[in-house]
């Protein structure tokens, strides 16, 4: 679990934009 939140981090870092929202919630969703 501890690497799947890393991964989702750098997701968010290499986003750094409006896009993050979106990641996010699909995050949520699942």
């Amino acid at each position: 679990m501890t690497k799947f939140i890393g991964i989702l981090k750098s997701i968010r870092e290499q986003l750094n934009k409006s896009d993050r929202d979106e990641v996010e919630v699909t995050v949520c969703e699942r």
